[in-house]
């Protein structure tokens, strides 16, 4: 990630728990047992993800893509847990 994406991600305190949790999500599993010993996502899993965003020969991500897909992901995240509680709230009325 570039300062400049780290720099716009800190102007935008209500995506930092997005941030974190896509983090987490992409630290592979033992990663305490590979050098450099750092909670990093392999390098053939970051072109991965380019590929599948940008095409085949990947891209570099800038920092705006960075804070639409943690828009995003903020977005699909509320909305599923909303569509859970509203089915759950729905099961209880019928109950």
């Amino acid at each position: 990630m570039s300062w400049e994406a780290v720099v716009a991600l800190a102007a935008r305190p209500r995506l930092w728990v997005a941030a974190l949790r896509v983090g987490l999500a992409m630290v592979p599993p033992g990663w305490w047992g590979r050098w450099p010993f750092l909670p990093l996502p392999t390098r053939s899993y970051l072109d991965f993800r380019l590929q599948t965003m940008f095409g085949p020969g990947g891209g570099t991500l800038s920092s705006q893509d960075l804070l639409g897909y943690l828009e995003w992901c903020q977005w699909v995240r509320s909305s599923t847990l909303r569509s859970s509680h509203a089915r759950s709230y729905e099961y209880r009325q019928r109950g």
